[in-house]
């Protein structure tokens, strides 16, 4: 899952998908949120803890990239 807004659209559309039986993977290098000029910080820190330990899954886009040419890969050898 990647997306803008992490706290509203991206986490509202993995909660969507829990509900669904779906388990999604929220790639916390492709979510962003804007943030106020004197706020400390975002809900999107709070938003990525809650996929973690609620929702789903967290990872990177190099994680999960490494991951899928390594199952990629994986089957080709099995094929051969």
């Amino acid at each position: 899952m990647t997306g803008c807004t992490t706290s509203v659209c991206v986490e509202s559309t993995i909660r969507d998908a829990f509900f669904r039986d779906y388990r999604c993977i929220l790639l916390t290098d492709c979510t962003s949120e804007p943030i106020a000029w004197d706020a400390p910080r975002s809900n999107h820190d709070a938003s990525i803890t809650l996929v973690q330990i609620l929702f789903g899954w967290i990872s990177t886009s190099d994680q999960f990239l490494k991951s899928v040419a390594e199952r990629v890969h994986g089957r080709l050898e099995l094929a051969e």
